[in-house]
């Protein structure tokens, strides 16, 4: 990639958004990026992410840099609450099991993977409990 070339050139301020929730993923976008990636966390539990976020904080510490979170929340919305976790309900019932599969799997295949990485996280959904 010696000789790679951008075009056309960004116009305005471009963010460098990083990935990765283990301690090596953190540093890294602590060091290089703008913003950090952040699943969230259970099924209605909207601040279940605040360690991975003080983590951050803490990584970006290090590095005397300014790098921000972003959070990815999935919202269900319906007329009421029974109605969305209904909506959930069928959601779950219609998922792919055989992809959900492979991806933990693919997830559960590095043996040295950190406790609080995405690899570990990722196959463990959590389902609704009401």
């Amino acid at each position: 990639m010696s000789d790679c070339k951008l075009s056309p050139r960004p116009q305005a301020d471009m963010k460098i958004v990083c990935a990765g929730q283990s301690p090596r993923g953190m540093e890294f976008g602590a060091t290089y990026g703008q913003l950090q990636l952040h699943p969230g966390k259970g099924v209605n539990t909207p601040t279940a992410h605040a360690p991975t976020n003080q983590a951050m904080a803490q990584a970006a510490a290090k590095t005397g840099r300014d790098v921000g979170n972003y959070v990815l929340m999935m919202v269900i919305a319906d007329e009421t609450d029974e109605a969305a976790m209904a909506k959930w309900r069928h959601y779950n019932a219609g998922a792919d099991m055989g992809a959900l599969a492979w991806m933990a799997g693919e997830a559960n295949a590095d043996p040295n993977a950190a406790d609080g990485g995405t690899a570990k996280a990722i196959p463990h959904p959590k389902a609704p409990s009401t």
